[in-house]
């Protein structure tokens, strides 16, 4: 758990760095396209297996705590949808306003995307990490695309030149997937060999994350859960600025007025009179 001090370039920083780790541990420890790097893991437990895969394993899940950690101090730093607005002289001095302000000035819709996008960077560039389905995905394509039915044949009957990196699951099961999966699938083949099919669905990926983030702001106001603003301060909106803080005025070198009873009169306030 981060401290309270952190600061967000902090925390950006912790999550590229475990961006990072993540690509390093899918190199050593991930989904390769050779097979598994640690076929005697589950058997002969860690002694079985070779040292580099222990280290991927390491790097694998000091990159997932780095990124918990960061993501959830930028969370801490998101302005609170539940908060009431209040002015801001009324939270001087406290460590939320503290935080408020620096959420304000660092972190829009813009950034945040921005953010997520420096910390998924490296693994663009490294194989998968715990799952082999890629591969069965791009030899359902490689299927369609050579005339062969995916959803009569497995990946292995059908004589899919990459049966060898698919799990052993599919290699005698049709394809589950709609039509639609099946021909984005084998348009991604046209790239050129294994790794080109990898590429492609990775593009296709992002294409569905940025739709994503294009789209769900709007669908969250319209069920009525607010979203960060795209640019400009979340928590100090154009239309309400905060006022200055107004002091009580002093009285110098006179007193205050009192006011004193009349002479000749009782200054007991009077009741009436019972009959």
């Amino acid at each position: 758990m981060l401290p309270r001090h952190v600061t967000t370039r902090a925390a950006v920083a912790l999550g590229c760095v475990s961006g990072v780790l993540l690509a390093v541990s899918a190199f050593l420890a991930g989904a390769l396209p050779g097979g598994d790097p640690g076929p005697g893991l589950r058997l002969g437990g860690f002694g079985a297996v070779p040292a580099s895969f222990l280290a991927g394993l390491l790097c694998w899940l000091a990159g997932m705590t780095g990124w918990t950690a960061a993501w959830w101090q930028l969370g801490r730093l998101l302005p609170r949808a539940h908060a009431p607005t209040l002015p801001l002289e009324q939270h001087r001095g406290s460590m939320e306003h503290g935080r408020a302000r620096d959420a304000g000035v660092a972190l829009t819709a813009g950034r945040v995307l921005l953010i997520g996008a420096a910390w998924a960077a490296p693994l663009l560039f490294a194989p998968p990490l715990g799952s082999r389905d890629v591969y069965a995905y791009a030899c359902q394509g490689w299927l369609w695309r050579a005339g062969v039915d995916p959803y009569a044949l497995g990946v292995a009957d059908g004589g899919c030149p990459w049966s060898a990196a698919v799990p052993e699951l599919w290699w005698h099961t049709p394809t589950p997937y709609g039509p639609a999966a099946v021909v984005l699938s084998g348009a991604v083949t046209w790239l050129g060999g294994l790794l080109g099919a990898l590429g492609g669905l990775r593009l296709l990926a992002l294409a569905a994350l940025a739709l994503l983030a294009a789209t769900l702001p709007t669908v969250a106001r319209a069920c009525g859960v607010p979203s960060l603003p795209p640019t400009g301060s979340p928590c100090s909106p154009p239309d309400r600025r905060p006022r200055p803080l107004r002091r009580p005025q002093r009285h110098r070198g006179r007193r205050p007025h009192r006011h004193r009873p009349r002479p000749g009169r009782d200054p007991r306030p009077t009741t009436p009179r019972s009959r």
